[in-house]
């Protein structure tokens, strides 16, 4: 490879941080950004010595990865090409950027053992290698901005490597000249050394960008436990009222919650969700009076560009939230439209006692993760606010939010009637309020009408088209109605993740979304960053070995994974080793990690049997297997959708074709797409039910339409290698048709 001295970014770092330091040189890379990176080739000695010379002096960019291992260390290569890298930026023209400092943890610029080159620019925030497109597209701008360099890179030079070595022996010489040659430079250096240069701002973002990020307000009233959710519930209503400002890109409460009680400097939170102004607020009520305080915060200065308090009797404390969002917008200098202006100036209720039941729902919402837990919760808060106040539109769509979305499928046509009654209510009272519109599409959806909730949905997005909720039933939606949703539905999700950001739920789904669209590279780029925020999560780490094995085959991170699985955690750990050996066709290993719990389920069980029946132990599948069969026969309507009945049919189909009896599992196949139209059923599920059958022609048919058929989620059937082995489909292994889907290179590729 030739060096582009032109276009070249030179990342430098300690040996303990290659791991993160690669995922940074993959991103830019993935960006079309030459980097150079090669950690193969780390060698000592004088050959070494003026290789990495030669590389630091022909760069663009020169990228160093700041750490707490850095600090720690004294001596190292990379401290060599830093004090390089200083002492060609002397050379350099002012204002033309050479250095652009990384830092990957919680090391501070003040008191960080750098030169002091790396002081005089701005630092970015790259926390565990997670590198965001904002800082991506600053380097590619610096690239595009710089002149060629006048400097070539010397004869014979290699293209570059990474300039910190595990381990080298001796330390470097440095003659008398050379040491002096540097003293002199720092001093020219420090002498003439230009300001520091203010904080990128985040990419896409113009100079007139009102991009906001509301902390969780604080809660000041003496009797704080009583008055938790008054502070809450009026963070969340300004955070609703920014957003009818179409102008505004306002960061969701999802995203804010980790905020609560932050230590975290103003900037540092703005640069995570990528904003430029971070308003930050209290709320404090005594007897009948409230004080509510805001102030707005330019995040590259982390000046105050507004404030005020707001003393007002405690009824009037929706009229403070309204006042607020349009101060906030005068001093941004944004001109509400009338829509908006009606938007943000509605009071939503006439009576405070009902505006507290409300809260008090919301605040339940909040605190519970499942919708079962918090809709049967919020249930008698949200009847009480509308006894308090029966034109309360905004509870009645709140209430149809609740049994529409948080009850089990037994009440459901129960739920679903109450829901339309509530919705029916709301939509009387307020037909344009974004609130209502938005349960409204999600009772349509709830109705399996995804037509009808797409135009309630979209007609939400004119009125808030930067919001997260919108855009995430929009993805959602896309996906229920199934046709042509890969490509639409990933560009939702990341629309969806530049107005929250921090939104782990979304980057599950994003995860789901590309494995089901054999995207696995992809897949494992976004689980990465998922595994970041949450390092001690085994799953989180597990998922990125299984997704690599998916695309190439490899076992190496899953062996790795497996041997650092600690005792306490040993019954998560046994699914995941199983599943890993499975797939890979070691079914004596496998079998020997059975979980017994009985809370693991009928597909657990199901799992474990078919894998003693491939390897020729019927008798240890049916032990497995026990009284299944048989509740499944009693009961194999017992659901009140076709899908649950399908399914039923489908599991009960499978298990009698694994304990041989051929003739009942084709007819359990029949009665599934006798209730559920073929096309509806999923391929993969007849395909290894017809494989156990001993229908290998239907099985395979079945399983070809699935290899070329866009789903969601993960499936060890989507990708070749996940198929090759997998006892699942056991029968149709030396099938010579079987060989052929595997080696047919359209059935491993990309779907959309």
């Amino acid at each position: 490879m030739e060096m582009n001295a032109s276009k070249a970014v030179f990342l430098s770092y300690a040996s303990q941080d290659a791991e993160v330091a690669r995922r940074i040189a993959d991103a830019l890379r993935a960006a079309g950004v030459e980097v150079w990176f090669d950690q193969d080739t780390l060698v000592g000695g004088d050959a070494w010595d003026q290789k990495i010379r030669g590389q630091v002096s022909a760069c663009a960019l020169f990228v160093p990865v700041i750490s707490a291992n850095t600090q720690e260390r004294q001596e190292g290569y990379f401290r060599l090409e830093w004090h390089l890298a200083e002492q060609r930026s002397l050379l350099i023209a002012k204002g033309r950027p050479f250095i652009v400092p990384v830092s990957i943890d919680a090391t501070r610029e003040r008191g960080a053992l750098v030169p002091d080159a790396f002081n005089a620019v701005q630092w970015t925030k790259l926390p565990g290698g997670e590198t965001s497109a904002a800082f991506v597209s600053r380097v590619k701008k610096l690239l595009g901005d710089q002149a060629p360099s006048a400097k070539a890179a010397p004869p014979g030079t290699s293209p570059p490597s990474v300039v910190a070595p595990a381990s080298k022996s001796g330390r470097l010489v440095w003659t008398t000249a050379a040491v002096v040659a540097a003293l002199l430079a720092v001093f020219a250096y420090v002498a003439t050394r230009p300001a520091k240069e203010a904080a990128p701002a985040p990419a896409s973002m113009g100079k007139a960008d009102k991009s906001i990020a509301v902390l969780p307000f604080s809660n000041m009233s003496d009797d704080k436990a009583a008055s938790a959710f008054l502070s809450d519930g009026v963070h969340e209503d300004i955070l609703t009222n920014l957003s009818n400002i179409r102008e505004f890109r306002v960061i969701p409460r999802t995203s804010m919650e980790q905020y609560r009680g932050t230590q975290k400097k103003i900037s540092q939170i703005a640069q995570e969700l990528r904003v430029t102004y971070v308003l930050e607020g209290s709320a404090r009520r005594a007897g009948d009076q409230v004080r509510v305080t805001g102030k707005l915060i330019n995040a590259r200065t982390e000046e105050s560009v507004w404030a005020k308090s707001y003393d007002r009797s405690y009824a009037n404390v929706l009229a403070i939230q309204a006042e607020l969002a349009t101060d906030i917008a005068q001093a941004l200098k944004t001109a509400l439209s009338p829509e908006e202006k009606n938007l943000v100036e509605r009071r939503p209720t006439v009576s405070t006692a009902a505006y507290e039941q409300f809260l008090k729902a919301r605040e339940v919402r909040r605190r519970f993760a499942a919708p079962g837990q918090n809709a049967r919760a919020m249930e008698p808060f949200l009847l009480e606010a509308v006894r308090l106040d029966p034109n309360y539109a905004s509870a009645y769509a709140e209430l149809a939010y609740v049994y529409t979305i948080g009850n089990a499928a037994t009440e459901r046509q129960a739920t679903l009637a109450k829901a339309q009654d509530a919705i029916d209510k709301a939509r009387r009272l307020a037909p344009d309020s974004p609130e209502v519109i938005l349960a409204l599409g999600d009772f349509y959806r709830s109705s399996g009408e995804t037509a009808r909730a797409l135009e309630q949905f979209e007609r939400f997005g004119r009125l808030r088209p930067k919001d997260a909720d919108y855009l995430d039933r929009l993805a959602e939606t896309y996906q229920q109605q199934g046709i042509g949703f890969g490509q639409k539905t990933w560009e939702i999700r990341k629309q969806l993740e530049d107005v929250d950001p921090a939104n782990l739920a979304n980057l599950r789904r994003m995860v789901q979304l590309l494995l089901g669209g054999r995207r696995y590279a992809e897949a494992i780029a976004v689980q990465r960053r998922i595994w970041t925020r949450l390092p001690d999560n085994l799953e989180a780490r597990h998922y990125i070995g299984y997704m690599t094995f998916l695309l190439d085959g490899s076992t190496q991170l899953n062996e790795q994974f497996w041997s650092e699985i600690k005792p306490d955690a040993w019954n998560l750990g046994i699914f995941f080793r199983r599943r890993m050996l499975r797939m890979q066709g070691r079914l004596d290993e496998a079998v020997s990690f059975d979980l017994t719990d009985p809370l693991a389920g009928d597909a657990e069980t199901l799992n474990v049997a078919i894998i003693h029946a491939a390897r020729g132990d019927v008798a240890a599948a049916r032990t497995r297997l026990g009284d299944l069969p048989e509740r499944l026969r009693r009961e194999p309507a017992a659901g009140t959708r076709a899908e649950d009945t399908a399914r039923r049919w489908i599991r009960l189909g499978t298990i009698v074709g694994v304990l041989g009896n051929r003739a009942e599992a084709l007819q359990c196949a029949k009665r599934a797409i006798e209730v559920l139209p073929a096309s509806r059923v999923p391929s993969i599920d007849l395909a290894r039910l017809y494989a156990w059958a001993g229908d290998n022609d239907s099985a395979l048919a079945e399983l070809g339409q699935f290899l070329v058929a866009l789903v969601d989620g993960p499936s060890d059937g989507r990708s070749v290698h996940g198929l090759r082995h997998n006892p699942n489909f056991f029968p149709l292994q030396g099938d010579p048709r079987f060989e052929a889907l595997l080696k047919d290179p359209k059935n491993n590729a990309p779907l959309f």
